[in-house]
């Protein structure tokens, strides 16, 4: 980085600038700045100035927010901005989407012919237009488009957080875009395959569910999942239809889902049947054959009364009488019973 920046200061001493945008609102880093552009650099002038070498430049995105009020664009970068302790892989500017710009250039013959009368020495129009189509002629740096992702408010992304961090994703032509911060770009040749996640919920507050984005291994990529939460149910058809056009392998669809849903609900049932208290009783038939029904004997009483305790005085009694009735000689077999008596009669 070092070396980048002695780089653009040997420019900056020698570098002649073409033209120069004056306030431009840039968001990361925060300021407003006076944007001018070199044949081989860029000065961001303001309370803090940077200088930037085209070959740093990776891509350039132009956005439209939710609402249609602003037009953004990022400018990514490899190796990073650096200010102190914090680095800025992307820089964001912001501009009114009515906004319009005039502007003269300081072009040279040389210059005319090496960008084949694509600039002029006075241009006007919108602003982010206009300072594409500047970038674009100068760095020859091709435009990210935006994909033809609608959501269902018809808006260019959805919304959503990352890391706690509310902002928009933007499902572009060849990479994920989430802004604001942290600013994020995640390219669909990096991805291994996409989750939505939570999207089997039937709780009506829970109304939302998760974009799970893992990543291939490879030496570029320090993050090997991205989870994007809160994301409105409503936009789960749109999303898997544009990620479907663009080849990335997608896990739990809502058909997946419902099935999984559907056998972990069976589970369930057979599970409250095995637990509920109403066992079943085998009724069968037995042959009752001679026997017959035993009536409640009223010497024994109900078997629900309660039992009396004795104490040990009355059980040494108890045991004394025993004794007395085994010295007893055995009675006769016979009963002399009244009723015996008349059945022998």
């Amino acid at each position: 980085l070092n070396s980048i920046m002695e780089k653009a200061d040997t420019l900056s001493a020698k570098g002649k600038g073409i033209v120069t945008f004056p306030k431009v609102a840039v968001k990361t880093p925060r300021g407003r700045y006076d944007l001018e552009i070199c044949s081989n650099f860029m000065r961001m002038k303001g309370t803090q100035s940077s200088t930037i070498t085209y070959d740093c430049i990776t891509r350039l995105t132009k956005l439209q927010t939710v609402d249609e009020k602003d037009r953004i664009l990022v400018i990514s970068l490899d190796p990073p901005l650096r200010r102190g302790h914090t680095s800025y892989p992307h820089i964001l500017m912001q501009f009114p989407s009515e906004q319009t710009l005039s502007v003269e250039l300081d072009l040279s013959k040389e210059q005319k012919i090496e960008y084949e009368g694509k600039l002029e020495e006075e241009m006007s129009g919108n602003s982010i237009e206009l300072i594409t189509q500047v970038f674009r002629v100068v760095t020859g740096i091709k435009l990210t488009k935006n994909g033809n992702f609608r959501s269902e408010t018809e808006a260019e992304a959805v919304r959503c957080s990352l890391k706690a961090h509310d902002g928009y994703l933007y499902p572009l032509s060849k990479c994920f875009m989430f802004i604001y911060n942290p600013i994020t770009m995640i390219p669909y040749e990096l991805i291994s395959h996409i989750e939505f996640a939570r999207l089997g919920s039937t709780s009506q507050i829970n109304r939302t569910f998760d974009l799970v984005i893992f990543m291939k291994q490879t030496k570029h990529t320090t993050d090997k999942t991205y989870i994007f939460n809160s994301i409105n149910k409503d936009e789960h058809k749109s999303l898997q239809t544009f990620l479907r056009s663009r080849g990335i392998s997608i896990r739990g669809t809502v058909e997946q889902v419902q099935q999984q849903q559907i056998l972990e609900d069976e589970g369930e049932s057979e599970d409250e049947d095995f637990e509920s208290g109403d066992e079943s009783v085998d009724e069968l038939d037995y042959d009752a054959g001679d026997a017959e029904p035993i009536e409640d004997d009223p010497i024994l009483g109900d078997d629900s009364e309660e039992i009396s305790v004795v104490s040990e005085e009355e059980e040494e009694g108890q045991e004394e009488k025993l004794t007395k009735k085994r010295k007893r000689p055995k009675s006769s077999s016979r009963s002399k019973s009244p009723a015996r008596k008349k059945q022998r009669v």
